[in-house]
């Protein structure tokens, strides 16, 4: 992502630094010494560091001591949330962020980023008429549906039976409709076997109509 300046992203980071020997020390006894000192490290910033480097001991002509150069290898994850204002100094792990990132409150999941970018699932089914019911398999259970005619008006009147067809329905989880029910992994509309004369009935599985629907992921 170009947009650097709002996203996580994956960062290496090499600190550099040196170990001295104290008077009379080996270079074997401060390489060992050394490696104690990285091993700690790495185990304290588990998952976020992914090695460290001892090198080979050379005499500094400025100090006229033993060194042993060394680095230490952070892979992290960069992370728009942390802020640093004024005096306050967050603690080296929260700028590592890799806990960070794990709270959810703060940074989206995978399904959390779904449903902001695509909240509505949309589809299409065909009636199949009041003894074959249709269920439409959404992989999730929709807290809001929404169930409308294609190329066709929303409320008809049918004159041969002199019955008012609403071919539109919305509903939400948890409330009950004798047309529609919500299930776990999508829903199923029926149709009523008998629309009496004279009446105003919701048709959403009339055979041979074509609808739409908008599910809301949970």
């Amino acid at each position: 992502n170009e947009d650097t300046e709002s996203c996580c992203q994956k960062t290496q980071i090499t600190v550099s630094m040196n170990c001295y020997a104290p008077p009379g020390e080996s270079a074997i006894g401060v390489c060992a010494y050394a490696e104690d000192v990285l091993e700690k490290v790495n185990a304290q910033y588990a998952g976020m560091m992914s090695g460290y480097e001892i090198g080979t001991a050379v005499i500094d002509d400025y100090l006229k001591a033993l060194k042993i150069p060394c680095k230490l290898i952070f892979e992290y994850e960069q992370c728009p949330a942390f802020n640093v204002s004024g005096s306050v100094i967050y603690p080296f792990a929260d700028f590592m962020c890799k806990t960070h990132v794990l709270d959810t409150d703060v940074h989206l999941s995978a399904a959390d980023r779904a449903r902001l970018f695509m909240p509505f699932q949309f589809g299409r089914y065909t009636g199949q008429g009041a003894e074959h019911p249709v269920s439409v398999n959404l992989g999730f259970r929709p807290a809001m549906l929404l169930l409308f005619p294609i190329n066709c008006p929303a409320v008809r009147l049918d004159l041969q039976i002199n019955a008012l067809k609403n071919y539109f329905d919305i509903l939400f989880d948890g409330v009950h409709s004798d047309m529609v029910s919500i299930t776990n992994s999508g829903f199923t509309v029926y149709q009523p076997s008998n629309i009496p004369s004279d009446s105003s009935v919701r048709s959403l599985n009339e055979s041979g109509a074509y609808y739409g629907y908008a599910a809301l992921k949970p």
